[in-house]
Formats: structure tokens, C-alpha cells, sequence
């Protein structure tokens, strides 16, 4: 669990540095969500949101907090900008599919996941997402992992 963490802040500081090296407001947003602090990181990242409302980095982290909070509704409305605004990382479409996958919405989770799978196609969560998703529209008892950290 301790090298998930790890890695989880390691990516998570290599895509905010994609999305906008300056911003001290959107590092300190992914510092708190990392923590498991959502609520404060949310208000941080649609403060980042309110100046670059299609920033791909910043969607998807709020909507990845929003899931930890059990708010599925907006997590999918942020998940779903990050997706459209052209998201360079497969973490976002993982991400969807999952939120898609918990409100039955199973098709549209299949979607994404073979979107993410075309734009990603080595990606492994994406690979075992497809494979899971595969298995419950065959009818097999399976469930989607119930991912720990972002």
C-alpha cells in the first residue's frame, strides 16, 4: 500500500508539472488530495478551474477526489472534461470508465475504456479494466476493482 502512495504522488506531481509548472494553488491541490484531504483539494482545484476551466490535469484530479468523497455525479462531469479536453494520460479514462462502471452504466464504461485502450494501448489498468468489463456484460460474476488511490 505504501509504494501505491508513493508512485500515486510521483505521478501526480509529473502531470501537474505537465499542466502548469507555476501554479503553486494546483500542486498544493494534488498535495492535499494525495493526503485524502478531497474537500479542501476540490475547492483548490476549481479555484485552478474558474481561470482554465478545460484544463485536462486539474478535471481529472478534482473528479478523482469527488469519487473518494462518493460524489459519482460530479466526478463524472470533471472526469468527462479531462477526457474531451484530450487528456495525455490513461489515468483519466481509467478513471471514467470506474465512475461509469459504478452508476451501471456499463456500456459507456466499455467505451471509454476501449477509447483509452486506442489513444493507450499498453496501459495495464486499462487492459484489466477491459478484461473485467468484458466478463460482467458475458454475465460472469465479477466485479471492477475497487480502486485505493488516484
Amino acid at each position: 500500500m505504501r509504494w501505491k502512495l508513493i508512485a500515486w504522488i510521483f505521478v501526480s506531481f509529473v502531470l501537474v508539472g505537465l499542466a502548469n509548472a507555476e501554479s503553486g494553488e494546483l500542486g498544493e491541490a494534488v498535495w492535499l488530495a494525495t493526503l485524502g484531504e478531497y474537500e479542501p483539494a476540490i475547492a483548490l482545484f476549481e479555484a485552478s478551474l474558474s481561470e482554465k476551466p478545460d484544463d485536462p490535469v486539474c478535471n481529472y484530479f478534482a473528479g478523482v477526489s469527488h469519487f473518494f468523497l462518493g460524489d459519482l455525479e460530479q466526478a463524472e462531469l470533471f472526469l468527462e472534461r479531462a477526457v474531451e479536453n484530450r487528456a495525455n494520460f490513461p489515468e483519466a479514462y481509467y478513471w471514467l470508465a470506474q465512475v461509469l462502471s459504478r452508476e451501471g452504466e456499463q456500456e459507456q464504461a466499455g467505451e471509454v475504456t476501449r477509447a483509452g485502450l486506442q489513444a493507450f494501448p499498453e496501459n495495464e489498468k486499462l487492459l484489466k479494466l477491459a478484461s473485467k468489463l468484458r466478463a460482467l456484460k458475458a454475465g460472469e460474476t465479477t466485479t471492477v476493482d475497487d480502486p485505493d488511490t488516484p
